[in-house]
Parts: C-alpha cells; sequence; structure tokens
C-alpha cells in the first residue's frame, strides 16, 4: 500500500477509493478470476454502481434523524444498507423477558444459524432466508452486504419463493457488527477490519410464523486473536417493544409480504 491516498485521508473521495481498492484486490472472488472478475464488473456497469452506492453513502453519514435504541437508550448511526437502525416503541407489546419462539421457528432458526456458521467459519458473509411451507427451502445471497439494491433484490426474490410455497414461517438472518454502549445498540455491516471497542459480531435475524407473528433477535459470537472464529453463543429474542428502521436486514422481505413487523 503506497502513501498516495494521504492527500485524501477523512474524506468522502477517500472512503470512495479505499471501497473500490478493497472490492477490486481484496474482496473474494467466487467461483470466477479476479480478474476475469474485475473485468465484467467494468464493462457491465458494475464498477460506476459500486461508486455511485460508496458516494451516497458518505452522503448519508453524520446526518441527523437516524436513532438506535435498545431498552430505552439511543445512539446515533447511519443509514446505509448493513447498518439498522431499532426505535423503541409502545405501538406493540412484545412477550416479556424469558420468552422465546414457539418450537418449530426455533428449530429452523437453529438450522439457519448452524449453516451460517458454516459459512461464517468458512470467511463468508452470506444472508439466509429458510422457508417452510409446501416444502422446505433455503435461499442464501453472498453478495448481500455488497450495496442496498442487491440486499433488496435478495430479499424481493425470497418474498416470491414465501409466497410460491405458501410460507408457514420463515427466518431470515445476516452477520452484523453490534455498537454497544451501556443499554444503548447499533450495528453496521461486517468487514474485514479489526472491531473497534465496543463493538462485537453477531448474526441478526427475523423469524415470522403465521401464527405468532413477526420476531427480531440475535446469536453472538466471538472469535479468537488470529481472527478465527471460537464458539457461537445461544439465540436471543429481543424482549422489548420495536421500531426497526428501514435499513434494518429482513425489513424489505417484511414490506414485500405486507407484513409490517411492528
Amino acid at each position: 500500500m503506497t502513501g498516495a491516498w494521504c492527500p485524501w485521508q477523512h474524506t468522502a473521495y477517500g472512503i470512495v477509493q479505499a471501497i473500490s481498492t478493497f472490492t477490486h484486490h481484496e474482496q473474494m472472488a467466487r467461483s470466477v478470476a479476479r480478474a476475469e472478475r474485475n473485468m465484467l464488473q467494468a464493462i457491465s456497469g458494475g464498477v460506476d454502481h459500486l461508486d455511485k452506492c460508496s458516494a451516497g453513502t458518505c452522503c448519508g453519514i453524520g446526518r441527523p434523524g437516524t436513532r438506535v435504541v435498545w431498552k430505552g437508550r439511543s445512539a446515533s448511526g447511519s443509514t446505509s444498507r448493513g447498518s439498522c437502525s431499532i426505535s423503541q416503541t409502545s405501538n406493540r407489546t412484545r412477550r416479556e423477558t424469558g420468552a422465546s419462539v414457539n418450537q418449530h421457528t426455533e428449530e429452523l432458526l437453529r438450522d439457519v444459524v448452524a449453516r451460517m456458521e458454516r459459512a461464517i467459519r468458512d470467511r463468508d458473509c452470506p444472508a439466509m432466508v429458510a422457508v417452510q411451507g409446501d416444502r422446505t427451502l433455503m435461499l442464501s445471497d453472498y453478495d448481500y452486504l455488497r450495496d442496498e439494491p442487491t440486499a433488496d433484490a435478495f430479499e424481493e426474490r425470497a418474498a416470491v419463493q414465501v409466497r410460491a410455497v405458501h410460507a408457514v414461517r420463515w427466518v431470515f438472518a445476516v452477520p452484523q457488527v453490534l455498537v454497544l454502549a451501556g443499554s444503548a445498540m447499533a450495528a453496521r455491516a461486517v468487514s474485514n477490519h479489526p472491531l473497534r471497542e465496543g463493538e462485537r459480531e453477531a448474526v441478526l435475524w427475523v423469524s415470522c410464523d403465521r401464527r405468532d407473528g413477526v420476531d427480531y433477535g440475535l446469536v453472538p459470537y466471538g472469535r479468537r486473536p488470529d481472527g478465527a472464529v471460537a464458539a457461537f453463543g445461544e439465540p436471543e429474542v429481543f424482549t422489548v417493544a420495536l421500531r426497526p428502521g428501514d435499513k434494518l436486514p429482513g425489513r424489505r422481505l417484511l414490506h414485500c409480504l405486507e407484513l409490517p413487523g411492528l
């Protein structure tokens, strides 16, 4: 790495260049050579799209109005894909502390978590949706965290499959980095950079059961000093009334199915 980026350090242009460099030279290329992937992105407009998304995210950083609340305390956060805002609200009564999802949804959730654990240990960060209905489906997207259009497209495809199999329940999950400060919680997309103070990794999940409605939760996991995943924790269910922000993973899926999730 040269010092050519130094004049743009701490600027939006520097961030756009850093993302572009990572995507071209560091991001895993699946089922195709890196050079071929880069050329295809260049001629198909993917490079321009990436730069526009990066610039758009930079424009939203620091803008007021995004609140992230966990058990009654708030913090500021950005609104890019992979960041989630969760606000406490009184317009929906949630289960009391200690409650859990029903047995069938829990079994589906644990199946998703086991698959997610294997993927994360292989240094992948996919989004996954497990669907139970006329038959059981397992959907995944390894580019979900790349940008908002990619994420929305996957959730829209998942909604089509949920309807097609007349689903009675489904679970959506994606790895995130949680930022904890006392009782406040925010989240952002995972990356190859070391965690900052106060951050931890977890799989955020959303479940929907035709009888029991929508639940939100997380599955924490830790790493060893060498970066290898050490262990996954038990699934946890949010037990306060929530108003999820529009950027919360799984929110588009709920919207497409006309489920408010509130």
